[in-house]
């Protein structure tokens, strides 16, 4: 995790074009009790008291209502001003990934009590109506990225940031952050060779980088020793 401190934060907020309070809600609530919505890597899930946003990969998830963000490391506590402190770890919201999906999140302004789920492109933006200010600035809110696992929580005076652990392509294969999104196969005519940069392996996180060499005068290609490399 590492933590910015910025001067631009006010700035953003005065021409922050989230919501207004009179805006109306495309859904309240985001979503019905025991289900779920997907949105890229994450799933938002209503226990009826309150909505957790979970990724489907490693487990992160935030805790709307108390604004805590769990990860693999443990748990965060979200202050107003921007700051986090450590706090108890907690399990992965396994109900919220079993639960059914009702289909994908699209854009626009969700509720649920005095939480407001703003959806815009690739962006969520989570806040709650008592830190909305007139003409609609927030000035306490977190956004989640719809391809990528991390956290940016946007406070009053400074900004924290907990780095992505992975991204996903937009179907939804795991990706390693840092790796490039283009894992396309490529085959090389002169030496007949076929290099995978990017293979999952279903049931798993694990990726792997194959090479393979075509036996000459035929379809055929075979995976010879130390071929095959741990990417992730």
């Amino acid at each position: 995790m590492k933590k910015y401190f910025t001067l631009l934060v006010l700035a953003i907020l005065l021409n922050s074009p989230l919501a207004t309070a009179e805006e109306t809600l495309v859904s309240n609530p985001i979503v019905i009790v025991n289900r779920a919505l997907e949105f890229g890597i994450w799933r938002i899930y209503n226990d009826g008291d309150e909505i957790f946003i979970v990724d489907r990969v490693d487990g992160n998830y935030l805790d709307t209502y108390g604004s805590y963000f769990y990860t693999k490391e443990g748990g965060l506590r979200l202050r107003a001003d921007g700051t986090s402190s450590r706090t108890a770890s907690s399990n992965t919201k396994e109900e919220a990934l079993q639960a059914e999906s009702k289909g994908q999140l699209q854009d626009g302004r969700y509720g649920f009590l005095k939480k407001r789920f703003v959806v815009k492109g690739d962006t969520l933006t989570i806040f709650t109506i008592d830190k909305e200010l007139s003409p609609g600035n927030v000035s306490t809110y977190q956004v989640l990225e719809k391809y990528s696992n991390g956290l940016t929580h946007v406070g009053t005076d400074t900004t924290t940031i907990v780095e992505a652990t992975k991204t996903v392509d937009e179907n939804s294969n795991t990706i390693p952050t840092g790796m490039p999104s283009n894992c396309l196969a490529s085959y090389l005519p002169a030496t007949g060779e076929v290099i995978i940069p990017c293979l999952s392996v279903e049931g798993s996180n694990i990726v792997y980088r194959v090479k393979q060499h075509q036996v000459p005068g035929t379809m055929t290609f075979e995976v010879r020793d130390g071929d095959v490399s741990r990417v992730e």
